[in-house]
């Protein structure tokens, strides 16, 4: 327990003297937001990777999917990432030379303000409570590995999400992204084949499973495409992930961090997901959300388990700092400066981004605290944000005559079916991207046609 304790906090150390040193840099908003538009392709992979796997990697999403159904689920879950990330790969250059700072002024230049505004709006609802679920996997992690009272960890998960994003903007938080990045692929890459040879081999942990955790869990094929799409449409459309492309030095240095993402994604996935179903052999009476962190403390080396457990903490707070400076760039970029006060300096842009940060931050810490059922809410903000940014977002970039009612139009219902489907208890067992998705697209289509008419 003392090395688990003193290898996690030298990390969480490590990312706030880090995001200390970047403040030196921010002299503009553009600084803060886009990190003046500088990162080389390196970084840019480092970043990429650690802000899309976070705690729904190693608590949600592809490890419990693999504890409670076996790995070919979540690795089929998984796939959504690299499938995406080819097609970034290749909107990578015309992403990059739209030179913006938000997804709302991607919307904005093609719909107008009333689509900046619906946008801004569905990103800041989606992302705060993102955030909020971050800390309470930072909170759940230093419990079950150091003991730390629950509350006091989400305390500290918040303090240093809002330390490192306020400090030194999308600077602060590619450079430690890349730092954690490493420790992610070196903690993973190392403990968890040590954890399953340390079990015997994987013959002996399969021999220990459920038969069907060895196919596909007893799963249907829609109810996987339920667990397969949100985080499709969501990867095609992340805003973080799109100011990160706005954030290259470069056309080339884009294309080649969404290469070092494509690869980072297809070591550490797997890894997961067969480190996940171990655990499940394992300890098979364990949360299912505590399948990593089980592993990490009780089957490996004690260093290679700090080290991993480690990577874990990275995971989650690269997501939560991310999450939390883009819907505050969303607050004081699109909504204050473009909407409320268009006169506005650019000291007064970084002034207010900078505060909205820690008021967003302060938000999601409230959320987490005194309404726990808020993440159940959450649960489908992806779907929701997937449905409603993403096909208007994608028609923008790649449809030059499409019309603004058609993409106001889009977003505008795929957020109601999302919300309706879920109220409605998902009739018929099916998941809300199943009916959104589709629902939002068709919508696009239709009404373009109809407007191209009149």
């Amino acid at each position: 327990m003392p090395l688990t304790f003193v290898v996690v906090v030298v990390y969480l150390i490590a990312v706030v003297l880090l995001s200390i040193y970047f403040t030196r840099y921010i002299k503009t908003s553009e600084d803060f937001t886009v990190a003046g538009r500088s990162l080389p392709g390196i970084i840019l992979a480092g970043t990429f990777m650690a802000t899309w796997m976070g705690s729904g990697t190693v608590v949600g999403g592809t490890n419990s999917l693999a504890f409670r159904h076996g790995p070919w689920v979540a690795i089929i879950f998984g796939m959504a990432a690299p499938i995406g990330i080819v097609i970034l790969y290749f909107l990578s250059k015309r992403i990059h030379e739209l030179r913006m700072q938000t997804v709302p002024d991607v919307l904005e230049y093609r719909y107008g303000e009333a689509a900046r505004i619906i946008g801004s709006l569905i990103i800041m609802l989606a992302y705060v409570g993102i955030t909020s679920y971050q800390y309470s996997g930072i909170g759940f992690v230093l419990n079950a590995t150091l003991g730390i009272p629950t509350k006091i960890g989400i305390l500290i998960g918040a303090l240093v999400v809002i330390g490192s994003a306020v400090l030194g903007g999308l600077y602060s938080v590619a450079y430690t992204d890349f730092m954690s990045a490493c420790i992610m692929l070196l903690g993973l890459g190392i403990g968890i084949p040590l954890a399953i040879s340390n079990a015997g081999s994987w013959a002996t942990i399969a021999s220990k499973l459920p038969p069907e955790h060895l196919k596909l869990g007893g799963l249907s094929i829609i109810t996987i495409l339920g667990y397969f799409f949100p985080l499709f449409f969501l990867i095609l459309g992340d805003q973080n992930m799109y100011q990160r492309f706005f954030a290259a030095k470069d056309p080339k240095a884009a294309k080649w961090g969404a290469i070092g993402w494509f690869f980072g994604v297809l070591v550490v996935m797997p890894l997961v997901a067969y480190g996940a179903t171990a655990s499940r052999a394992l300890f098979p009476n364990i949360n299912p959300g505590m399948a990593m962190i089980k592993l990490a403390s009780d089957a490996m080396p004690t260093f290679v388990g700090a080290l991993c457990l480690a990577a874990i903490s990275a995971f989650i707070i690269t997501t939560g700092n991310s999450y939390l400076l883009s819907s505050a760039v969303n607050l004081g970029w699109d909504i204050y400066a473009r909407v409320i006060n268009r006169e506005a300096t650019d000291k007064h842009r970084l002034a207010v981004t900078r505060w909205g940060v820690i008021v967003l931050g302060v938000l999601a810490y409230v959320l987490i605290t005194y309404f726990p059922t808020v993440l159940a809410v959450q649960m489908y903000a992806y779907t929701m944000y997937g449905a409603s940014i993403t096909p208007a977002l994608l028609a923008a970039i790649l449809w030059p005559s499409v019309k603004p009612s058609a993409g106001i139009s889009s977003m505008v219902v795929g957020a109601i079916v999302t919300l309706a489907w879920e109220f409605m208890g998902k009739p018929y067992g099916l998941a809300s991207v199943i009916v959104a998705a589709p629902a939002a697209i068709l919508t696009l289509l239709l009404v373009n046609g109809f407007s191209s008419k009149r």
